[in-house]
């Protein structure tokens, strides 16, 4: 065992991991649901659009924050700086044992869907485990190992998405075929989530911040280069599935792109874009299992989390932290589909992202940023605000959602607080 995580990654390695953790599937299997909500390419683009810029204030933010508190908790580091370890104690775990193994289930539960259209196996969460069974192997592997297949997944699934932008600009030679069902709960409020859910993994850079070799240097560029990158890719599927479908059903589909295949290139098309969605969905599942550990790692590190959790391997691996998030996440996938997840994950989230946008104003006036943040205060305060928005319209929307997150976050206030009291802090 080693005393501590290791610096050996790269701006490189930071940017195969964010745009690899943030691509994934979000875009393939919230797309119907967008275009379902609004009715058609204008209004699906400025959907997007928003989320681009929305995320873009979220990169300048958690640049700024990520120079001032450099450390491997991110975004849960934030929140213990500005408020206190009662605090940090309930985003850490509200982040480590709600919102992101719901969001890591979902994304699993999404492959295992296109693994079942794809093999014509009927049980897509049991073929979604086996993945996670395999990417959990890799990453136990080492840091070093992980970031190497993260940059191979992420530039094969670029160039796969650019040739799935292609597609939009053949001509249709067949008919559509495959299921035309579509997307469940297309609401504006899930749309929105759907959204959100596509974007979110630009902020796990931040958990890098020990694993890199010049954080403070490399984390704001990382995080908005992300942003941008993404977002231009989203808008340019967007609009590809649009051209190739129009606004009918087939565009407002759960798996809209594959029908866009199968009418170019029918059959032998969908099966060539579902193995793209697949290499795109594993980039994005891997990159969290390589990633979102690091905050139960850092809860344990402070103290607010059994010991165990704490422990690195000689490869730079915490170890104990990924097989329990691994564990929390193979549960959620073995009890809920995407949709039914996705509302839960963007409300929690949101909540802890209320909190950790909010701590930029605190920790601003008492430790100096290398990078500061643009347009900071109005930047950071448009932030905060979209997230308390968010909380607000998917509270009202999912009443169960509302429930569960009160609940989840009523009991960590109260054990943050009986914790801390018990160690004199």
């Amino acid at each position: 065992m080693v005393s501590g995580l290791i610096r050996s990654l790269g701006r490189v390695d930071a940017l195969a991991i964010g745009v690899g953790g943030v691509i994934g599937a979000g875009i393939f299997r919230t797309t119907g649901l967008v275009v379902a909500c609004t009715g058609g390419l204008a209004g699906a683009t400025a959907l997007w659009l928003l989320g681009g810029v929305v995320s873009t204030l979220g990169a300048l933010v958690y640049g700024d924050l990520a120079t001032r508190v450099p450390e491997a908790g991110g975004p849960y580091a934030y929140v213990r700086e500005a408020f206190g370890r009662s605090a940090g104690f309930v985003d850490g775990w509200l982040q480590a044992g709600v919102s992101v193994p719901a969001r890591q289930a979902a994304s699993f539960a999404a492959l295992g869907e296109v693994l079942s259209e794809l093999t014509g196996v009927a049980r897509s969460r049991a073929l979604g485990a086996a993945v996670l069974a395999v990417l959990l192997a890799v990453n136990l592997a080492g840091v070093r190992t992980g970031a190497n297949v993260q940059r191979v997944l992420t530039a094969a699934k670029l160039v796969a998405l650019g040739a799935v932008v292609v597609l939009g600009f053949l001509p249709a030679r067949h008919a559509v075929l495959g299921d035309l069902s579509p997307a469940p709960s297309a609401t504006f409020v899930t749309a929105l989530a759907g959204i959100w859910f596509a974007f979110l993994g630009w902020s796990d850079v931040a958990l890098l911040a020990e694993d890199l070799r010049a954080p403070q240097r490399d984390l704001p560029f990382v995080l908005v280069a992300t942003v941008l990158v993404v977002t231009g890719v989203y808008l340019a599927f967007q609009a590809s599935v649009a051209l190739a479908l129009g606004d009918g059903v087939a565009a407002a589909s759960s798996f809209p792109a594959l029908r866009m295949a199968e009418k170019r290139l029918g059959a032998a098309g969908e099966r060539f874009l579902a193995v793209v969605a697949l290499v795109s969905m594993v980039g994005g599942a891997s990159e969290g299992l390589l990633v979102r550990p690091r905050i139960a790692f850092a809860l344990a590190r402070d103290r607010l989390a059994p010991k165990a959790l704490a422990r690195v391997d000689a490869r730079g691996t915490p170890w104990t932290a990924t097989m329990a998030h691994t564990a929390a996440v193979l549960a959620l996938l073995a009890t809920g589909t995407f949709v039914s997840l996705l509302l839960l994950l963007t409300l929690a989230q949101a909540v802890a992202g209320l909190l950790e946008a909010a701590s930029w104003f605190r920790i601003a006036r008492v430790r100096a940023a290398v990078v500061p943040c643009p347009g900071a205060p109005w930047v950071p305060a448009v932030f905060t605000a979209a997230n308390g928005a968010l909380c607000v319209a998917v509270a009202v929307a999912s009443p169960a959602s509302l429930l569960f997150t009160t609940v989840a976050i009523a009991a960590l206030a109260l054990a943050g607080v009986v914790l801390t009291r018990r160690r004199g802090r």
